[in-house]
């Protein structure tokens, strides 16, 4: 199941200033509570890691596993761009649209490469909201501390050591490696399928 956050892809006729990271970490919970899921496991692609340790903090016992994808690994009290290389957050702030929008990545940034996924992702990308980017984690509980969690690293090209990878190793997380892009399940989804399926 994969939901889709409030405001992005085929819900982005409902973005507003107002959509925020509170906003999304409802989406993430609200599925799992409508639909009755146990046993969880969680995945947050790049932005979505900072909600991975907010659901598991408002669903404890649920989720059995989280994954973050090549994202965010936020502390209590952080936001995005607390966690992200100072020149990424330069470059975000600098393209932010009328104080609130923050136009997609174009799919080469993505380490999306061949032409026919060039296309296939391009039509897809909305933009996401600034707010969102800004708004700081907040944790009630330790249910995240608790949670076993697995860090996949997309290391094509090869990632210096960051902030992420630094609290990954830290924390002991599990580290998986796969040789792709920021995108692994549109340039190697059968590998990433795998790697999930062992968690």
């Amino acid at each position: 199941m994969v939901p889709t956050l409030t405001g992005l892809g085929d819900r982005s006729h409902l973005l507003s200033r107002s959509t925020g990271l509170e906003v999304h970490i409802r989406d993430v919970v609200g599925t799992i509570e409508a639909e009755e899921l146990e046993d969880v496991v969680l995945v947050g692609h790049s932005y979505a890691g900072q909600l991975v340790p907010a659901v598991v903090d408002r669903l404890p016992g649920r989720i059995r596993h989280a994954v973050t994808l090549d994202g965010s690994v936020p502390y209590d009290g952080e936001s995005v761009l607390d966690v992200v290389s100072g020149s990424l957050r330069d470059r975000w702030a600098a393209s932010v649209e009328d104080g609130w929008l923050l136009p997609p990545a174009p799919a080469h940034f993505l380490g999306i490469k061949e032409a026919r996924d060039v296309a296939w992702v391009t039509r897809r990308l909305t933009p996401h909201p600034w707010k969102a980017m800004n708004d700081r984690l907040r944790l009630e509980g330790k249910a995240f501390s608790r949670v076993p969690k697995t860090f996949v690293l997309c290391n094509d090209p090869p990632k210096a050591e960051n902030l992420a990878l630094k609290r990954v190793r830290e924390d002991r997380w599990n580290l998986v490696e796969l040789p792709t892009g920021h995108d692994a399940m549109v340039t190697a989804p059968d590998a990433l399928a795998e790697v999930l399926q062992r968690l």
